[in-house]
């Protein structure tokens, strides 16, 4: 204990002694660079950046959506905006789902969501109609060139 003592005190002396006769250095000023952003969130212009890089969440859960319909889940109507399920499709989306032919849940079950593109605003992700992958067809609803997906309290939130 003694040792780590001694051993301590000899090195504060030896660098505040060496530090004494050294001029210090001036440090630059602190300005904002260009090129990097100021907070994680930004992007160089400032923009807020989209939580979700990728878009993969959000392809994630319009095809969740999508499929769930298909399967007459329509616990997947938590997801749908009522504002989109009225403008839409016509009315609540629990009465889309029940109004589904065979054929269109068929084909909303196979649906494949291939790229998502970020949204005017952060946590926004819009898929285009030419995105969606039906491998057994498109159904006639939802016919809709592109689908917005918001993110909202911890879920994604189809609203327009």
């Amino acid at each position: 204990m003694l040792v780590r003592a001694v051993a301590a005190g000899c090195a504060f002396v030896l660098l505040t002694g060496c530090a004494a006769e050294a001029e210090p250095v001036p440090m630059p000023p602190l300005t904002a660079e260009p090129d990097f952003p100021l907070f994680a969130s930004q992007t160089p212009d400032g923009a807020a950046a989209p939580q979700s890089l990728d878009g993969r969440e959000a392809r994630a859960a319009l095809q969740k959506i999508l499929r769930g319909a298909g399967a007459g889940r329509t616990a997947v109507c938590a997801n749908v905006g009522p504002g989109y399920a009225r403008k839409r499709l016509g009315g609540t989306c629990a009465d889309w789902i029940a109004a589904l032919s065979p054929e269109d849940r068929a084909k909303l079950s196979a649906v494949r969501v291939r790229k998502a593109v970020a949204g005017s605003a952060a946590n926004v992700w819009v898929v285009r109609a030419r995105d969606l992958v039906w491998p057994r067809g498109a159904p006639t609803s939802p016919d809709r060139p592109r689908y917005v997906l918001r993110h909202r309290e911890g879920r994604w939130v189809l609203s327009g």
